[in-house]
């Protein structure tokens, strides 16, 4: 048969038992440390993020002033490529050369055409492209269903002509 403690001491032990689950004033004190130290981290990659956002802003600056095109905004890459990737831009390249391998046959680029139309132009990934391979007379032009990617092929303009815009979008 168990005696019942009187109250204070049942008091005394609960306490205790309490006590030991709390954790030591050096954890407590680590822990706090830890918790600066991730803040600080917060702070650096904030202020580093803001850093990184002001590059890129500039570079932008820079690629217009030099007469090149700004590669899509990462929302309109992702619908066109299913992701946002380092290879985007290299791709539309690939498609020209492509396009002119296919043409070499018959003893033609794609310089060798006056006009040229990519039905279905998405962002104009391969306009982008293109538009570094084309004669100052060609015209290139882009249609898109998608009124979103369309936004992004407004974009492009043709560097010999004073970023006058030759490609058009046609919905």
């Amino acid at each position: 048969m168990s005696t019942k403690l009187p109250l204070k001491e049942r008091f005394k032990v609960l306490a205790r038992k309490i006590v030991n689950k709390l954790p030591t004033q050096p954890k407590v004190v680590a822990r706090l440390n830890e918790i600066q130290t991730l803040e600080s981290e917060v702070r650096y990659i904030q202020t580093e993020g803001q850093n990184l956002h002001t590059a890129y802003a500039q570079l932008q600056d820079v690629i217009k002033q030099m007469g090149g095109l700004i590669p899509p905004p990462p929302h309109l890459q992702v619908r066109v490529a299913g992701g946002y990737v380092h290879n985007f831009i290299q791709t539309g390249e690939l498609v020209v050369n492509n396009l002119n391998g296919m043409l070499a046959p018959g003893n033609k680029d794609l310089r060798s055409f006056e006009t040229i139309l990519d039905f279905g132009c998405g962002c104009a990934r391969m306009l982008r492209a293109l538009h570094y391979h084309a004669t100052p007379s060609q015209k290139l032009y882009g249609t898109e269903l998608t009124l979103k990617l369309s936004s992004g092929v407004k974009q492009i303009t043709h560097r010999s002509q004073s970023l006058a815009s030759i490609l058009q979008c046609r919905r």
